[in-house]
């Protein structure tokens, strides 16, 4: 039994839980006990001194904090394939607890903006004009009020939420949704690979700003969307 480092906000935690559990199959073994790390972000970034995991999953892992920035991640090449060879076990270890809720049957429309922008938000905007029965989620309520602007005339809803409060519920609405679209979020990532039925299309990289992604990174992203069959490119071009 095997015991694993993991740090950061609700999907990064999600994703290296998911890294641990593909590692510790790899050596027959299983996950005894994390030690979730805690630190201090820059002011006015998300907090991630939250135990996210035991509010999304239903889990008898022993769960222990320390001040720290160890983790185990999931941005590996050889991570993501073990991953994806024990995906099926993986969800079944990481039973998420709400999952009643009725999908909406309407796309949903990620934006991630305050410590991340990758999307321009003009993007974002058109990518509204083209998907008029779509929800908009955002970190950020006024770049999402932008956003909703472009829109005039659409049957568009909106919610906003921090990152530290309303985010569990949004992210169980994303897991229990059909369509996601946005740049990488480690967040929407985590809720399509523990749902095989949710698709996500992730916002291509000639349609993001540069460096906010390493190289490597994006590599990793199109590995994803090579194994597993819900997760795509969306090859965004302006009219």
């Amino acid at each position: 039994m095997l015991t694993y480092n993991i740090r950061g906000g609700l999907g990064t935690q999600l994703l290296n839980l998911m890294a641990a559990y593909g590692d510790a199959f790899d050596q027959d073994s299983d996950i005894e006990k994390i030690v979730l790390n805690f630190f201090n972000y820059p002011k006015g970034l998300r907090e991630v001194n939250i135990d996210f995991i035991s509010k999304i999953i239903n889990t008898d892992i022993k769960i222990d904090t320390t001040d720290g920035t160890n983790k185990f991640p999931i941005f590996n090449q050889s991570i993501i394939k073990k991953v994806h060879q024990y995906i099926d076990k993986i969800r079944t270890k990481m039973p998420v607890k709400n999952t009643d809720q009725e999908p909406s049957g309407r796309p949903i429309i990620h934006v991630r903006q305050i410590d991340r922008p990758l999307v321009p938000i003009q993007t974002y905007k058109n990518i509204v004009c083209h998907f008029p029965r779509s929800m908009v989620i955002g970190d950020d309520v006024e770049v999402v009020s932008r956003i909703l602007s472009a829109g005039e005339g659409a049957s568009l809803d909106t919610i906003t939420s921090p990152y530290n409060n309303d985010s569990v519920e949004e992210w169980f609405m994303v897991y229990n949704s059909t369509v996601v679209i946005g740049g990488f979020s480690s967040y929407i990532l985590s809720a399509a690979l523990l749902n095989p039925d949710l698709s996500y299309y992730m916002i291509d990289k000639k349609s993001c700003q540069e460096g906010m992604i390493t190289e490597y990174d994006w590599n990793c992203l199109d590995l994803f969307t090579e194994l597993f069959d819900n997760i795509d490119w969306m090859e965004y071009k302006d009219d």
